[in-house]
């Protein structure tokens, strides 16, 4: 009956292909635009890009398309940009390649090989590596988009996975000037409510970058030019009533009605079930067709011809026959990529049918038999061997070959870790010690003991930003760890769970565990473990303004790391005890330990620490009056950050300190031009977030830009009991007193500077306090002027009383600093209060 499967023309979408139009011609001219397409699985979201490709390329756009894969329940780690690039490799000679690769040819190699050799990466700045690449990709978009407009579709984005939204995610905020149209689709209708693609496309939207089209079900009046186009002739009117009450609009679920419309039958969901209506379709192909599905369906959505023909193994003439059969009757279509030929299911959901009928059985001897077939081959790159080992982990475990699955899952948890697919290496972790317990011989496989499973599962998660699941596995591995055995490593998982609870927003149990680390590992004899276990607790001290008792931490972390030749440590305990001694009023010490730790860092080449120093150093230098100074290191930091790959990171938090400096020294233009960056590059997470409101709040109140204050300053209300710090509150609460002096409500703005010292009593932070104080000041004697011109006295003597005892608080400030560094700021806040 039917001649085709799809239509040879594009029907309806009127109103979609318009956006689609306009967002090419904004491209052409010029700018970057980010557009996701949504829909219902069979809905028409590849037909739609294939259409907005050929518009694209009859306006001179170069195509870049890549597919998300479901292989095991997630997608291979970058799958759809390595299929992307591998695309445009094809295209470029090798001078054209190494100019669009320009200096990240290295990195770009680590997702395709083509563009060059691998360097090494410390294993250690191994989270700042994935910042490198996602770098490495803008600079080559960015040249590409120099020679002509790009469109770059990424379909499927349901299945993709972590490392690639987080791409996607990057490019979207830092692809600005590029022509450039970006295409996302996904199916609307797989998004579950713990999904993880549904927070990912909240934040991209909350930050006003991404444009939404979706695509619903056909009208009848559509769905009758659909089967007319495919029929070749007017689709009778009762066929068109059929299908459509059937398959309700969806194209691909009248397609396959269509097919299937001889046999009768019902419909899916829309009518009975989706199975139905694809099992129907299925039945039609010939009988030699149905076993190479069944070997196909099991490999997944796509699989290579060699793989399947050894896997399937049946002679030469029953396999072409079966494919030919297959691939006429529109179930499987013929695909061609690095000079292998693939066969791939036509929808997802097909496979999904085919792979559901098989006997459980069947498919445990088809899986084992594509796991020993997949044993043989070696991958080509780090990132390919993510997915060779993550599939041989799923056909194991389907197997029931549990041995070999916890094996597969460890081995593509280590190449996930290379290549910074920190989610992938967590699922294989995962995996590992679900299968921990019923394998004897566990820890003679993975040659550690669960409890190193645990810290490795952990280590994954942290780095992956999931820090929930970070305090989990670290928690397990806490508690399961023999302290009085090795009391040196359970007090580093003790650390460790610290860094852990202190992201998550837990300070109290973070310094609960840091101290419990400090108690567990023997002062006796002097170790690099008890070095970083007395530095870490002095970090947390000193990040929550506990200055005074991080010194003397730090100070007994850096003798110990000396006698013990502990040189990474000491450079971490350096950096800490510079901020200490600063705070304390000893700018001289305290900027020779920021820069022996620069020092160090650099030395060791721990990115880590050589970020945190130049952050740090910075910020330290501006507290001791010297901002010109400290305005030079952020600049330079920020080039360093770059280079080493963790201008994402730390090159984020030093443009933030660079918009501060740069307003103190009047620079306010520039100060905004480097908040505008800053944001553009803006990591995700509640702590990024607070930290740039922190430094943006105070040039947003002192240009009148109060629109954006005041939704910045409801944001950190939000935030503050999720991200507690005195680093954070003491600048928010200066800048919303100062927001209400602005709206001529002084006494609000006293009030609010009250409630700030109140939230710093605890702590030792004296700049903090004392530009609250100056700010108070300012309230105080707004608020007396307004009484006393309406003779309002007892207010007047009121607000005396209230501006004392911040003139009170501001002098033991000042005696409580034992250098003369940081009087130059505590003089300059106190003779303003004073004025």
């Amino acid at each position: 009956m039917v001649g085709r499967l799809s239509s040879p023309v594009f029907v309806g979408r009127g109103a979609e292909l318009q956006t689609i139009a306009t967002a090419l011609d904004r491209a052409a001219a010029g700018e970057t635009v980010h557009l996701l397409v949504g829909g219902e699985a069979g809905v028409g979201k590849t037909r739609f890009t294939a259409e907005a490709a050929r518009l694209a390329g009859e306006r001179g756009f170069r195509l870049l398309r890549g597919e998300c894969f479901n292989v095991g329940g997630s997608g291979l780690p970058y799958g759809p940009l390595v299929e992307a690039l591998r695309g445009l490799i094809g295209e470029l000679d090798s001078a054209e390649i190494a100019a669009i690769a320009g200096p990240a040819a290295a990195d770009l190699a680590r997702l395709v090989p083509s563009f060059g050799s691998i360097e090494a990466t410390a294993p250690a700045q191994s989270e700042w590596a994935q910042s490198r690449l996602f770098e490495a990709l803008l600079g080559l978009l960015s040249r590409l988009g120099e020679r002509s407009p790009i469109l770059l579709a990424v379909e499927d984005l349901q299945w993709a996975d972590p490392a690639t939204l987080e791409t996607i995610a990057f490019l979207v905020r830092g692809l600005r000037k590029v022509p450039a149209l970006v295409i996302g689709t996904y199916r609307s209708d797989d998004l579950h409510r713990r999904h993880r693609l549904l927070p990912w496309i909240a934040e991209l939207e909350r930050g006003g970058r991404v444009e939404r089209v979706s695509l619903s079900r056909f009208e009848r009046s559509e769905l009758a030019e659909l089967l007319t186009a495919i029929l070749g002739v007017r689709a009778p009117s009762r066929v068109v009533d059929d299908v459509f009450r059937r398959s309700d609009g969806n194209p691909l679920f009248a397609e396959e009605l269509l097919a299937a419309h001889e046999q009768g039958g019902s419909a899916p969901r829309l009518s009975p079930t989706l199975q139905e209506i694809l099992l129907a379709h299925i039945a039609r192909v010939p009988e030699t067709a149905q076993p190479v599905l069944g070997v196909a369906a099991v490999a997944g959505r796509r699989v290579k011809h060699d793989l399947l023909a050894m896997v399937a193994g049946l002679p030469e003439d029953k396999l072409h026959d079966g494919l030919r059969a297959a691939v006429s009757g529109h179930l499987l279509v013929v695909e061609t990529e690095g000079g292998q030929e693939w066969y791939a299911f036509r929808h997802a959901l097909v496979q999904e049918a085919v792979y559901g009928e098989l006997l459980p059985g069947e498919r445990r001897s088809l899986h084992r038999a594509f796991a020993e077939a997949l044993e043989s081959e070696v991958p080509g790159s780090t990132t390919s061997e993510v997915g060779h080992w993550a599939e041989l982990a799923y056909h194991w475990a389907a197997a029931r070959e549990d041995r070999r699955a916890f094996e597969a899952s460890l081995r593509a948890s280590e190449a996930a870790i290379a290549s910074f697919a920190f989610v992938a290496a967590l699922e294989g972790y995962e995996r590992a010690i679900e299968l921990w317990d019923g394998l004897p011989d566990a820890s003679v496989v993975a040659g550690f003991d669960r409890v190193e499973l645990r810290r490795r599962a952990g280590d994954a998660a942290y780095l992956a930003a999931d820090f929930r699941r970070a305090v989990a596995h670290r928690r397990d591995a806490v508690a399961s760890a023999d302290a009085k055995a090795d009391p040196v490593r359970a007090g580093i998982l003790r650390e460790e769970l610290g860094r852990a609870l202190w992201v998550l927003g837990e300070p109290a149990a973070a310094l609960e565990m840091y101290r419990d680390a400090v108690a567990i590992i023997p002062a006796d004899p002097p170790s690099p473990e008890r070095a970083r276990v007395l530095s870490g607790l002095g970090q947390v001290l000193m990040l929550q303004a506990r200055f005074d008792e991080s010194l003397a931490l730090c100070a007994e972390a850096i003798a110990i790391a000396r006698a013990v030749g502990a040189h990474s440590a000491e450079g971490h305990a350096l950096n800490t005890y510079g901020i200490d001694l600063v705070t304390t009023g000893d700018c001289a010490r305290g900027i020779a330990a920021l820069e022996e730790s620069l020092r160090i860092g650099h030395e060791v080449r721990n990115a880590d620490d050589i970020g945190r120093a130049y952050e740090n150093l910075g910020e330290m230098l501006d507290d001791c009056g010297d901002t010109a100074r400290a305005a030079a290191v952020a600049a330079e930091g920020i080039g360093v950050a770059e280079k080493l790959g963790i201008g994402l990171s730390y090159g984020y938090y030093i443009r933030l300190s660079t918009v501060g400096f740069s307003y103190a020294l009047g620079r306010w233009d520039e100060s905004w031009r480097v908040l505008e960056e800053a944001i553009l590059r803006a990591p995700s997470g509640s702590g990024p977030e607070m930290f740039r409101l922190a430094q943006a709040l105070a040039l947003q109140v002192g240009r009148g830009s109060f629109e954006l204050a005041d939704a910045g300053l409801a944001r950190a209300v939000e935030l503050i009991d999720e991200v507690p710090g005195a680093q954070f509150s003491a600048p928010i609460d200066a800048a919303a007193a100062e927001r209400e002096l602005w709206r001529h409500e002084p006494r609000a703005a006293l009030e609010r500077v009250e409630q700030g010292l109140e939230r710093l009593a605890a702590t030792d932070n004296r700049g903090g306090t004392a530009h609250l104080c100056r700010i108070g000041a300012w309230a105080a004697a707004d608020l007396a002027v307004d009484a006393r011109s309406v003779r309002e006295e007892a207010v007047v003597s009121e607000t005396r009383e209230r501006l004392d005892r911040l003139r009170t608080r501001l002098k033991r400030v000042q005696e409580s600093v034992t250098g003369t560094g940081l009087n130059i700021r505590l003089a300059a806040d106190r003779a303003t209060l004073e004025a």
